[in-house]
């Protein structure tokens, strides 16, 4: 909740999701649920996510002061 206020929506809430990333890497590597081929295919999926997270974040950089808001 604090991410999304400070960062407001659009990263906030893409970076609350990079969550899924760190049970994903759980998964993998302690409980060993992902094996062989499929590990290449999370991990494609894992660096798209991060690709969109950095997207947002460099999108939205100049942002900050332009909402009008009062604060």
């Amino acid at each position: 909740m604090i991410s999304v206020q400070v960062l407001e929506e659009a990263v906030g809430y893409s970076i609350c999701q990079s969550s899924l990333l760190i049970s994903g890497l759980w998964g993998i590597f302690y409980f060993k649920e992902v094996q062989g081929s499929n590990r290449a295919k999370w991990g494609a999926a894992a660096v798209m996510c991060l690709v969109g997270i950095v997207g947002l974040t460099a999108m939205h950089e100049g942002d900050e002061g332009k909402s009008g808001g009062t604060g």
